[in-house]
């Protein structure tokens, strides 16, 4: 589990709109975990949202970007283990 992972996802986000259609189809978490770890990432909801602010997203448009998965995640982990906190995160 990854920064890179993470900044690689929102990449790949922006720039795939068949991965991107994918992703925003999921119709619960557990789906949306199963498809970005087939896909090879591998992150958590953390890493993602520094991913997108060191991309200069703000957190709305993280949201948009990702297809709502960050606010759908909380407070559960995408495609990780151990999570980094217990606790949740949004």
């Amino acid at each position: 589990m990854s920064f890179e992972a993470a900044r690689a996802f929102i990449i790949r986000m922006k720039t795939n709109e068949e991965f991107a259609k994918k992703i925003t189809a999921c119709q619960d978490v557990e789906e949306c975990e199963a498809v970005v770890q087939q896909a090879g990432f591998n992150f958590t909801v953390t890493q993602l949202k520094d991913a997108g602010q060191s991309m200069g997203l703000s957190n709305d448009e993280l949201e948009r970007v990702v297809g709502g998965i960050i606010h759908n995640a909380a407070p559960r982990y995408i495609a990780l283990s151990p999570p980094e906190s217990p606790y949740p995160v949004r």
